[in-house]
């Protein structure tokens, strides 16, 4: 399984919008994939806030079509003042 998470912007302005993404690939000859966006704006912003993104991947061929595996990926976000 590949694993990547990703925050666009490591530095915005204090009207900005923070966008993240996460996502899952399984390792395999026809690999499925999952994917899961959030956006958080500045203004709404505190000291710190985690949160957290849930990514399912559904396997789609062979004997364990249907089943699904879920990843939860969770980005630490600080204010710097």
């Amino acid at each position: 399984m590949n694993l990547f998470a990703n925050a666009t912007n490591r530095y915005v302005s204090s009207t900005g919008t923070i966008k993240l993404r996460a996502e899952a690939q399984e390792q395999d000859k026809i690999p499925d994939e999952g994917s899961a966006n959030a956006s958080i704006k500045v203004s709404t912003l505190k000291d710190t806030q985690n949160k957290s993104l849930t990514v399912k991947v559904v396997e789609n061929r062979g004997r364990y079509s249907g089943n699904t595996a879920s990843w939860k990926f969770v980005f630490k976000i600080d204010k710097v003042k």
